[in-house]
């Protein structure tokens, strides 16, 4: 059973770490971030970050899913309740800075590109606008 935990903004999100690790992420957090991550049976299998840009715009930053649950629909539950909380405190857009080799999936999900340098694909998306997901047909 998926269930979730949310760390509020100047606290250690120690359940996030070990999904982070699994995929490369060492630095630390910025301690300003709501940080979101998602268990499966008590175990951490995702975890991101919604922190502030600016007046109104919110980054989605540290997005992960573990390798081995790929494909799974986590991405999409990660991202519609990251997305449903920064609508909830008033953000009218999201962007994320992506490896050009995602940007597919956020495409997906009503994301667009607006620049790009070396490997990376930055992109944004209007909040308030409803949220499709692509798992299993739903």
């Amino acid at each position: 059973m998926i269930t979730s935990v949310w760390y509020q903004p100047g606290t250690e999100p120690e359940l996030a770490l070990p999904v982070w690790e699994s995929v490369g992420f060492s630095a630390p957090i910025p301690s300003a971030v709501w940080t979101l991550v998602l268990l499966d049976d008590g175990a951490p299998v995702a975890a991101g970050c919604l922190s502030y840009i600016s007046a109104g715009i919110c980054g989605l930053v540290r997005l992960a899913v573990l390798p081995s649950v790929r494909g799974e629909g986590l991405g999409d539950a990660l991202m519609k309740a990251l997305i449903l909380k920064a609508e909830g405190i008033g953000m009218k857009e999201a962007r994320v800075v992506c490896p050009k080799e995602t940007a597919g999936f956020f495409r997906t999900i009503d994301f667009e590109e607006i620049g790009a340098a070396g490997s990376e694909q930055e992109m944004r998306r209007e909040l308030g606008i409803g949220f499709k997901c692509h798992c299993a047909n739903q």
